[in-house]
């Protein structure tokens, strides 16, 4: 019996300090009823009109999309002059599942955080998720951006959701911040560390010594909300 409430306790500790797996990322964004971006960037804002690239109308309730941008924020979001509200309380709940260290796999660097590039060349990797926020607007705010928008983009809109039948608002955003470590397989060509390096630059500030290469610190979007303007969902 002891043995056994021992192991049982050193599991807990084990599932504890492992709270920020990756393979539960994706699960954990889907709980709480966001879609994630693929792959994760600083574009994307509440209010924003986006539509779904390689979209498959059968596939209505997505775990992970690409989001492209129907409209220039200039054009839409920017005429609105209220800022979308942050959520403190669902930021920390979020922050205690997903903040946290932890290895991951080159197939994850490719599928999370879409660094095909990298995940080539890495032979370890360490990633540190902090800083989780949440900001959001309400259905009136969404309406009254829609409803001030230039005339181009009105017409952009418009044939998106009657035609194309794609045609979402962001809602909500789940932003974090990401700080990775690498280090490089010492088999990798110079082109290809060149190419990670390339990448990388793209999601933060890159610091390279003689045993690793680190990544500073991104706010990035992981996971969105939307609203779908084709049926109004």
């Amino acid at each position: 019996m002891l043995k056994s409430a021992l192991q049982s306790l050193a599991l807990l500790a084990l599932l504890s300090a492992c709270k920020a797996d990756v393979t539960l990322l994706e699960k954990t964004i889907n709980e709480y009823n966001y879609v994630r971006l693929k792959p994760a960037s600083n574009l994307y804002v509440p209010g924003n009109l986006v539509y779904r690239e390689n979209y498959d109308p059968e596939d209505g309730k997505p775990n992970s999309t690409f989001l492209g941008k129907l409209c220039n924020d200039k054009y839409s979001t920017d005429l609105y002059d209220t800022p979308p509200q942050s959520s403190p309380s669902e930021s920390t709940e979020l922050s205690n599942k997903l903040a946290g260290s932890f290895s991951i796999e080159s197939d994850a660097l490719t599928k999370i955080f879409g660094l095909h590039a990298t995940a080539a060349v890495s032979k370890t990797v360490n990633v540190t998720l902090s800083d989780v926020s949440i900001e959001a607007y309400a259905l009136d705010d969404l309406q009254l951006i829609r409803s001030n928008l230039r005339p181009v983009c009105r017409g952009i809109l418009d044939r998106n959701i009657k035609v194309k039948k794609n045609a979402y608002q962001i809602q909500k955003t789940l932003t974090a911040t990401v700080n990775f470590v690498f280090k490089f397989d010492t088999d990798a060509s110079a082109s290809a560390k060149a190419k990670a390096i390339a990448e990388l630059g793209k999601v933060g500030v890159v610091v390279e010594n003689a045993n690793r290469t680190e990544v500073s610190g991104t706010a990035l979007v992981y996971g969105v909300n939307w609203q779908n303007l084709v049926d109004g969902a």
